[in-house]
């Protein structure tokens, strides 16, 4: 399985999740991250496989498209 690194910053993860409904399978990918820091800024990073990824996408294309971009993917993981 190959899953990719989701990197979200963190106010637009503690956004995102405020968003979802706790039962949702989306709110279920989104906590299942953990926090990074480089230097002062914090981030949420998710490993996911293509369906996980997608699903995030999904929902910030139809939540807030505006943040599209700062989520990034910056690497894939064979797992």
């Amino acid at each position: 399985m190959v899953l990719k690194l989701v990197v979200i910053p963190r106010g637009l993860h503690d956004r995102l999740i405020g968003m979802c409904d706790p039962k949702s399978r989306e709110y279920d990918t989104l906590v299942n991250g953990f926090i990074i820091r480089d230097g002062n800024e914090e981030a949420v990073q998710i490993a996911c496989d293509h369906a996980g990824t997608e699903l995030i996408l999904s929902f910030v294309r139809s939540r807030c498209p505006e943040m599209l971009r700062a989520i990034t993917l910056p690497a894939d993981r064979s797992h």
